[in-house]
């Protein structure tokens, strides 16, 4: 949750910082500003299907160690880009690794949940990746005023793949912690002990 959190929080003002982008950065118009937006969501429907082939929720704590650190890296990497077509692609990344960790920790949690709580559970969800967003995007519009929109969303994009990596550090922990739970519901099977 906490990472969700972070990752909500600190990539929401792609959307509210990109009309800055296409006519500052990229001398362009509506047309540009519709093609960074497009890529985005390019790259969320490429990450959907990629998640939508998994088999299982195993291993998908891994997935989100990895696409967390992925979405604040490539978001960074368009703050500092110049070139459209490199943002193009960069963007398609972070679209991607952001909807592959929303999704991802989304189907952790509801496995975890038990069948009395999953209500209140998605209710915390949508409070931690959506509710944040507007603080965010608030915090990184006055960040913009003050450093320019390249480096908020650099620092933003920083941060997210910061809490990328903490949850990569704590995973073992974590992973032992959930360990108990998918025994429960059939996820994983415990090895059997030889006699």
């Amino acid at each position: 949750m906490l990472l969700l959190a972070a990752v909500g929080f600190f990539t929401a003002p792609w959307s509210s910082l990109m009309p800055i982008f296409a006519a500052e950065t990229f001398g362009g118009d509506s047309r540009t500003f519709g093609f960074l937006i497009g890529s985005v969501g390019f790259g969320a429907v490429l990450g959907t299907f990629a998640l939508a082939m998994r088999s299982s929720v195993r291993g998908l704590g891994r997935v989100v160690c990895a696409t967390a650190v992925l979405a604040g890296a490539a978001l960074v990497g368009f703050s500092f880009s110049g070139v459209l077509w490199l943002s193009l692609v960069l963007l398609a990344v972070f679209g991607a690794g952001l909807v592959v960790t929303a999704a991802s920790i989304n189907t952790i949690l509801q496995t975890l949940a038990e069948e009395d709580k999953r209500a209140r559970v998605i209710s915390m969800y949508v409070k931690c990746f959506i509710g944040f967003a507007p603080i965010g995007n608030f915090m990184a519009g006055a960040l913009a005023e003050a450093i320019g929109a390249s480096r908020a969303l650099a620092v933003c994009g920083t941060i997210a793949a910061l809490a990328g990596g903490a949850f990569t550090l704590g995973f073992r922990s974590w992973a032992g912690a959930v360990r108990p739970v998918y025994v429960r519901r059939g996820v994983i099977q415990e090895p059997r002990r030889q006699a």
